[in-house]
């Protein structure tokens, strides 16, 4: 691996002409630099150093990510990047279904509510005072928010998870770490399934404290096991994204409400 290889892709003019081909990663390439920059402003008329220090972390997962890939598609024959289609599009509401079936399955099993199964990692927006110097952006962006009918942390959190995490999990776990142990394995399913694994398990981990942690590790392993379904039929990693942004999006509303 050149130096060069390392370059983040917003900032290689050579690399970001390869996504012009599929608008999905073009648009969470754009928008997590975009977003990523104002996230960090907003949290910064807070003085909220975890977010800032949390959308940082994202921000270099999501374009290390992208460069590691130029590194490792010369290695395995499929390339999850190249294969986007218009008609990829219907996996994403194909698995957002097949995930909340499953929620509500497990739920009905382990008599534990609906609610108590989803879990998702949720930022706290904060209050600028009028002395920061960063006041004015955080009152536009929490008058814009107003105005269209939803709460200010709400709205920052559907951001976060629509162009950070969603893209960051999704690029490492069904991504880079598919290719590794895809490579390992010399089969893609194999490796994604091991990744998948390793994904679902810090879900598990993570969400412990809300309930069951085994009824927590087999939702998240399914719905790994269906956003990786689709990734390699659908060849596009951008697929996989949709489903974990579409799914993410919904339980933040719904858990808002």
């Amino acid at each position: 691996m050149r130096l060069s290889d390392l370059i983040p892709v917003p900032l290689s003019p050579t690399k970001l002409a390869e996504y012009y081909d599929n608008p999905t990663l073009l648009f969470y390439v754009v928008g997590a630099l975009i977003w990523g920059l104002i996230s960090i402003l907003i949290s910064a008329s807070t003085g909220n150093i975890f977010n800032i220090s949390v959308t940082l972390l994202f921000m270099v997962i999501i374009f290390g990510s992208l460069s590691v890939f130029d590194y490792l598609v010369e290695k395995f024959p499929i390339d999850l990047r190249e294969g986007w289609k218009l008609q990829n599009k219907l996996y994403v509401p194909i698995g957002v279904m097949l995930i909340f079936s499953v929620i509500v399955i497990v739920s009905l099993i382990s008599g534990m509510s609906v609610t108590s199964l989803w879990w998702t990692f949720n930022f706290e927006l904060g209050t600028a005072t009028p002395q920061t110097p960063l006041v004015e952006l955080h009152l536009r962006f929490v008058g814009f928010s107003n105005a269209i009918g939803i709460n200010p942390t709400t709205l920052y959190n559907i951001l976060q998870t629509l162009f950070l995490i969603a893209p960051g999990e999704e690029l490492v776990f069904r991504g880079v770490l598919t290719y590794v142990f895809g490579i390992l394995a010399n089969a893609v399913w194999t490796g994604g399934i091991i990744a998948t694994f390793a994904w679902a398990s810090i879900h598990a981990i993570c969400a412990y404290t809300a309930g069951n942690i085994i009824a927590m590790l087999f939702i998240a392993l399914f719905g790994g096991i269906v956003m990786l379904g689709c990734m390699i039929h659908s060849q596009d990693i951008g697929t996989a994204i949709d489903i974990h942004a579409v799914y993410n999006t919904i339980i933040i509303i719904v858990g808002s409400m």
